[in-house]
């Protein structure tokens, strides 16, 4: 049975964090519309660092399989992305960056810690901190 400041409490707790996660969200798109992207198609670039099957880009964009195809067509006409079949299975496609798309993704990289404004008060241990506390609820 939960007693009234537990509920206070995870109330608070839940309001805070989707208040970074807004100003994040808010940062992030910021950041990738100086490069012409959308958030899914610069998430896509931040997170791809070796050759992926699609489905494990879809699980880790938390979209269906179709949305990923759709992100990673418009990626690859702009140059970043191409596609493979995978060695140890011809029906798997994997999903490699290009030079040009480990470029941009660099840049991302590098903007998006640049204006990480949200969490420049916290020192370098307490991120480590609450990114361990944080990562459970989410990591499946």
């Amino acid at each position: 049975m939960t007693h009234g400041g537990d509920e206070d409490q995870a109330l608070e707790l839940a309001r805070v964090l989707v208040g970074v996660a807004e100003r994040l969200k808010v940062e992030f798109a910021s950041a990738v519309h100086d490069v012409g992207l959308t958030p899914q198609q610069a998430g896509l670039l931040i997170w791809l660092r070796e050759p992926t099957p699609m489905r494990v880009l879809a699980d880790h964009l938390r979209c269906d399989a179709s949305n990923v195809t759709g992100i990673v067509d418009r990626l690859e006409v702009k140059g970043y992305v191409g596609r493979k079949a995978d060695p140890r299975d011809r029906r798997v496609k994997l999903v490699v960056l290009t030079p040009e798309g480990e470029e941009v993704a660099g840049r991302l990289r590098r903007g998006v810690g640049e204006r990480d404004a949200v969490l420049a008060g916290l020192t370098t241990g307490q991120r480590r901190q609450l990114l361990d506390l944080l990562r459970p609820l989410v990591d499946d």
